[in-house]
């Protein structure tokens, strides 16, 4: 019996052995098949994430391509449709002091057309209104096991759409450091600074009115409550800075409360800052020029058809007008070199210059508003008035480069201005760190490394990082020789300049005067400057010095429209990068054009405003 019991256990733990044998097999198998597909989704993971790091880069690209451009729905077209953003572009990760390349990324778009998809909006136009659907598909590509190629494929498509620049919602906007050091200074109007904002130890007065999302002709639609009270009372509206309010405006001022927490580092409000288009490329304007049909006509005749420098020899032009002979302008018009411009002017339109623009003396509307500004705050004052005012005199002065104002050959004007324009908090060089203001102290700010992004050939992309106007090439800091006119022939016959410049002009200072006796422009006279109608605009400097003490004559009738105050007012807006105007007067007035409130100027050939919004996510696939 002992025998054949052996003989049993045997059997059995034969077979046991089997069964482990047989468990262990499929164990390993299945740990292996685990393993393997572990693998397999690690690398399927890795090229989606690849494929995603392609989505991000593009979207990143195509925002910061039209953040300050002056592109047209036109130009998105061209350059989004079928556009090959990347071609197997290596995606490194690091390792240790190193980086290891883990796979390859190709991004390209399309635009969509009116049978890819539905919809009711304009998406083949080129209105403020129009929008585009972008596709962009990403392809994530790595080798995984034994060389096997893996991919992922992210498609996302997303939304274009455009709205018009705010800064024209502002009687004073500054893109860097606004400031207002003298208790004489008085705005009708808001004022705002994308950086800080500094009343120093002066009381200035502001009045502030409420703004408004958007507007259709006169009617004025959405009103904003700044203030966050639930109510339009007309107690919005006033002092807005990014950064920080430094001191306190008057007591006389509206609304009651100016500036209660409209700061960007305020833990209540978030003020943010305001984008500043560019006029870096003069192209887009031309084309407007030339389907507008625009021109500058002095006494009926044509001084410029809409483009100056294109066909003339001459890159410069000088105007003035006489209140019986005003500057007659009418649309877009395109002046490639510098501008000088005095005296009375007629009609709507916009000067784009591709350099200075100077303002020797007083610009006066020879039709301007019968009110300079509404009876008061009120959306039916306000649109009463701008029903009333609507086809009077509207002026744009808009500038590649810096806008003067008076006689900038003067000692005292360039020993005051300059002082200015070298104060630290004035600064002007490109190196401002990631928020373009500079003084913030922030990532990359005066680390004498010119921050941007670059394409793939390693040029600059224009607007993006520190790039603040756009141009694709680094600006230190301003110098007061930028100030000086681009031909010296100015003063030697005049052969690269176009216009009606006097007779005998041989110095700057000569176009700096008014023959009080006739109210006109002359080259003697007084050189006290009371007023300038326009809607001055510039991505560089605006700098200006101005005496206006002491009583002076003037031609009391109806042609002319200011007093005797001893002051100097601008009728429209200021809108610049940097300011330095420097006044001896007993005060600075600045009234905002009603007409500029919540359009953005767009009717009136101020065709700067377009701004373009961050792409929107429509649909991932």
């Amino acid at each position: 019996m002992r025998k054949n019991q052996q003989g049993s256990a045997l059997l059995i733990a034969t077979i046991s052995g089997m069964v482990i044998v047989a468990f262990a097999g499929t164990a390993i198998l299945m740990s292996y098949q685990e393993q393997n597909h572990a693998y397999q989704q690690s690398e399927k993971l890795t090229s989606r994430y690849i494929a995603e790091a392609g989505q991000a880069r593009v979207r990143q690209l195509i925002n910061l391509m039209f953040v300050n451009g002056q592109l047209t729905f036109t130009d998105v077209d061209k350059r989004l449709q079928n556009m090959s953003f990347f071609k197997d572009e290596p995606w490194l990760a690091p390792q240790g002091n190193q980086s290891r390349r883990l796979g390859d990324y190709s991004v390209a778009s399309i635009i969509l057309t009116p049978t890819e998809i539905k919809t009711t909006e304009d998406i083949t136009g080129d209105k403020i209104t129009s929008v585009r659907y972008i596709t962009v598909e990403s392809t994530g590509t790595i080798r995984g096991e034994a060389g096997k190629i893996v991919q992922s494929k992210v498609k996302i498509t997303y939304k274009l759409t455009t709205e018009v620049a705010r800064v024209f919602d502002y009687c004073y906007f500054i893109n860097n450091w606004g400031w207002f050091y003298d208790s004489g200074i008085t705005t009708f109007g808001d004022v705002r600074s994308n950086g800080s904002f500094s009343f120093g130890g002066y009381r200035p007065t502001i009045w502030g009115k409420p703004r408004f999302e958007s507007s259709n002709g006169i009617d004025l639609i959405g009103y904003i409550d700044d203030n966050l009270d639930g109510s339009t009372d007309n107690q919005d509206g006033g002092v807005y800075a990014w950064n920080y309010i430094d001191g306190t405006p008057s007591a006389n001022g509206r609304p009651s409360d100016l500036y209660a927490g409209l700061q960007g580092k305020s833990p209540i409000y978030d003020m943010p800052q305001l984008p500043m288009p560019n006029l870096t490329n003069l192209n887009f304007y031309e084309q407007k020029a030339k389907e507008q049909g625009s021109y500058v006509k002095i006494n009926g005749v044509t001084v410029c058809d809409g483009i100056w420098g294109d066909n003339e020899g001459k890159q410069n032009l000088y105007l003035e007008g006489t209140y019986e002979k005003p500057i007659e302008i009418n649309g877009t018009i395109v002046v490639r070199g510098d501008l000088i411009i005095r005296g009375y002017v007629k009609g709507q339109g916009t000067f784009y210059c591709g350099r200075n623009i100077y303002i020797p003396q007083r610009i006066l509307y020879r039709n301007p508003p019968a009110e300079r500004r509404p009876s008061n705050n009120s959306e039916s004052a306000r649109e009463n008035w701008r029903a009333t005012n609507w086809n009077t005199d509207l002026l744009g002065l808009f500038s590649r480069e810096h806008i003067v104002i008076s006689d900038y050959t003067s000692s005292t004007w360039q020993s005051y201005v300059s002082s200015w324009i070298n104060d630290p908090a004035n600064q002007s060089k490109e190196d401002s760190g990631l928020d373009s203001i500079p003084n913030t102290y922030d990532s990359g700010e005066n680390d004498r490394v010119w921050t941007v992004l670059r394409d793939s050939a390693g040029n600059p992309i224009p607007g993006t990082g520190e790039d603040i106007d756009g141009d694709g090439k680094y600006d230190g800091t301003t110098q007061l020789s930028e100030f000086n006119l681009a031909s010296g022939t100015f003063y030697t016959g005049h052969p690269e300049w176009g216009g009606n410049i006097p007779a005998n002009v041989t110095t700057f200072r000569q176009v700096t005067y008014w023959d009080e006796t006739l109210d006109a422009p002359g080259i003697s006279g007084s050189q006290k400057f009371p007023q300038v109608d326009a809607v001055l605009y510039t991505n560089h400097f605006l700098g200006g010095y101005f005496d206006n003490r002491g009583g002076y004559s003037y031609k009391n009738d109806n042609r002319t429209h200011f007093q005797n105050l001893q002051e100097i007012t601008f009728n429209g807006a200021i809108i610049s990068r940097n300011e330095s105007m420097i006044f001896d007067a007993n005060g600075i007035v600045i009234q905002h054009d009603e007409r500029l409130s919540a359009t953005g100027g767009e009717m009136f050939n101020f065709t700067l405003p377009r701004i373009w919004k961050p792409l929107k996510v429509i649909s991932i696939e």
